[in-house]
């Protein structure tokens, strides 16, 4: 009875972990910029897979809506 139930169970969370969508870029929201806050969400991007870069629009250094993590999709 166990091995009956192992099967389906083991398939239903392989099938969990490759249905994950991947991360795709975002920008920082709003606020004004702090070195330990720039910090903190660049660690976040980079754990993510993504490099924290400023917008090429221009505006304010001194906002956070100026920056973004930048994720590449993967092959």
């Amino acid at each position: 009875m166990r091995a009956a139930l192992a099967l389906p169970m083991a398939l239903a969370c392989v099938a969990c972990a490759t249905s994950q969508t991947p991360a795709s870029s975002y920008g920082l929201g709003r606020g004004t910029v702090s070195y330990d806050r720039l910090k903190e969400e660049g660690q976040k991007c980079v754990a993510l897979g993504g490099v924290l870069k400023p917008r090429d629009e221009g505006g304010s250094p001194n906002m956070l809506s100026n920056y973004y993590c930048d994720i590449q999709k993967r092959k």
